[in-house]
């Protein structure tokens, strides 16, 4: 959603009148995520040997079977894991049964391409002839959200969060500074509290935040 304000693609600036962002993900050079760091070390491996094997889809249909290659390289037991001391028991017993809300083998190396080189920018396809012919340069593009007006914007952050953690969203709080109408660090919230979480009582002020800009809610 950032990348797509950033660049206002289909003027979609002018289509909101604001955006409220849970856990949101954009740089990750302060990450302490562990399976992201994994994929750092391992990425062109990882890669190639998804690439050989036609296996696209993280936690997909046959992930069971297809994902136990990946699983070579990557400790794969923290896709699903869920911490017990911020998140309820039964509703991750129940998110388990569902079907999985699925990730592609390009946003996971894309993830780690923002850890390992601490930036905000667009896929690295890693060769300079692609590179040149998507963006007209050698290296991927940053994606400058300062370039975000006109779009009051409201971030929900769990301080135990380690995908969307605090130190990379307190940076993009600071980018977006002329746009930002709420910033809030949840205590006892990692990534999966937003939506399984033991006090979901931040919904509240979620919708407090919306009526602001919608008072007819």
């Amino acid at each position: 959603m950032f990348t797509a304000l950033t660049y206002n693609f289909g003027d979609l600036r002018s289509k909101l009148n604001s955006f409220v962002a849970l856990a949101p993900v954009l740089q990750l050079g302060n990450s302490p995520n562990k399976l992201l760091r994994s994929m750092v070390k391992k990425k062109s491996q990882i890669r190639d040997v998804c690439l050989k094997t036609n296996f696209y889809e993280f936690l997909g249909n046959g992930y069971d079977k297809a994902g136990s290659i990946v699983c070579l390289y990557l400790p794969c037991e923290l896709f699903d894991y869920i911490d017990p001391k911020y998140n309820r028991a039964d509703a991750a017993q129940l998110s388990r049964k569902r079907p999985s809300s699925n990730a592609s083998l390009k946003q996971l190396v894309h993830f780690a391409q923002l850890m390992k080189d601490k930036k905000f920018e667009l896929y690295n396809y890693e060769t300079t002839a692609k590179n040149r012919k998507l963006y007209g340069s050698r290296n991927p593009p940053i994606i400058d959200i300062k370039k975000i007006k006109d779009v009051p914007i409201a971030m929900f952050v769990g301080k135990q969060d380690e995908l969307a953690n605090p130190t990379d969203a307190r940076w993009a709080r600071d980018q977006l500074k002329s746009e930002m109408a709420h910033y809030e660090e949840i205590d006892q919230f990692d990534h999966s509290s937003f939506n399984i979480g033991k006090d979901l009582s931040y919904f509240e002020r979620v919708i407090s935040v919306v009526k602001v800009f919608n008072p007819l809610l």
